[in-house]
């Protein structure tokens, strides 16, 4: 019975796997020296992003954000528009969830050489990270319930050989030699 519920779940895990696909373009790029700063970070990935679990963060240095507003999803990428106002450092920190291929979290660096002030939005003195539950995808309930069964059905198995190797044990103490 074990074995026929490990192929099951083989089987099922062969149907509906696929590899999760990364970040394809990041503008800026990782590692990049920009002249001036961006006026947004556009973070491209291989398959279509769900917008209720897109999150980008950039930070400065200091560790202060420069967001200049929410994320915006469309298709395959997520833009943050962001106010940079001095030269320096920055770290962008991204969680998403791709349709159908699973979470991904990575960050990435650049480097600005000269930030002249510009007009615009005030940066938000919000430093909070965004906090969601993002719930179990019914592959993983699969997974999940398939080695539910499997655990109860060895520990069974185990508790019967148990009793019955405790009850000969003692049937033969009981039986005179």
């Amino acid at each position: 019975m074990a074995a026929a519920l490990a192929v099951a779940v083989g089987v099922v895990m062969a149907l509906f796997a696929r590899p999760a696909t990364g970040l394809v373009v990041a503008t800026p790029a990782d590692g990049a020296v920009l002249a001036r700063p961006p006026s947004s970070v556009r973070l491209t990935f291989g398959g279509d992003v769900d917008p209720d679990v897109a999150h980008v963060a950039v930070r400065n240095g200091q560790g202060t954000g420069v967001a200049a507003g929410s994320p915006q999803v469309e298709d395959d990428s997520v833009e943050l528009p962001v106010m940079i106002r001095q030269s320096g450092y920055y770290q962008v920190a991204y969680h998403v969830r791709l349709v159908n291929h699973g979470d991904l979290t990575g960050q990435l660096a650049f480097r600005v050489t000269s930030a002249a002030p510009a007009a615009g939005p005030e940066l938000s003195s919000d430093s909070s990270t965004h906090i969601h539950s993002g719930g179990l995808d019914p592959l993983t309930m699969v997974v999940l319930g398939a080695n539910v069964v499997a655990l109860a059905i060895i520990g069974g198995k185990t508790i019967r050989r148990r009793t019955r190797a405790a009850g000969a044990i003692e049937r033969a103490r009981r039986t005179p030699s």
